[in-house]
């Protein structure tokens, strides 16, 4: 069944599809750097998406601190995404998809991606086709299952979604453990 997509701003989409198909033209049709000013067309939807986004009062605590919003590349992939720019000059990227369907990935996805960014920030050519096994396997290893390990594993497990990481002393466990267990 379809799911609409209705914005703060009184923009509405009939389906996720047909709001994701506008965002990502207004995405990738524009040229790295492209800002979206108040005074912009765009603007008024990108900012009332944003607003959807399950961290929004984490990466911006209320609208007034909106600059603009720009287009460059960021995360682990180095891909196009927006990015508010705050009056103060930060910047925070954020998905236009998570906050189409404003859904966090799982404590469990947010463990992988933490781990994966640690391995290849180690190695450029990591690749691993059993790495969801091996994380479960190293959860396992410390007495948890993949639905139930302590959340304190994970930065800021209370706004689990985009570009986690793994605290200090889980990541020296896993490093040292997926190292043993590499084969």
């Amino acid at each position: 069944m379809a799911k609409p997509v209705v914005l703060a701003n009184g923009t509405s989409f009939k389906t996720q599809s047909e709001a994701k198909k506008y965002f990502k033209h207004i995405l990738n049709s524009s040229p790295f750097g492209k800002t979206f000013a108040p005074h912009d067309e765009e603007f008024s939807n990108i900012l009332a998406l944003y607003k959807r986004h399950p961290e929004f009062h984490w990466k911006t605590e209320d609208e007034s601190q909106i600059k603009e919003f720009t287009i460059k590349s960021s995360g682990q992939f180095n891909t196009r995404c927006f990015h508010v720019v705050h009056h103060d000059g930060s910047l925070a990227d954020w998905s236009y998809k998570t906050a189409i369907s404003s859904q966090l990935k799982s404590q469990f996805q947010c463990f992988m991606d933490g781990a994966r960014f640690l391995l290849e920030s180690r190695s450029y050519s990591f690749r691993d086709a059993d790495f969801k096994t091996k994380c479960i396997s190293f959860i396992e290893s410390r007495g948890f299952d993949s639905d139930s390990f302590p959340s304190n594993w994970i930065s800021r497990p209370e706004k689990l979604q985009y570009r986690s990481s793994l605290t200090a002393d889980i990541s020296k466990d896993f490093v040292t453990w997926y190292e043993k267990n590499e084969l």
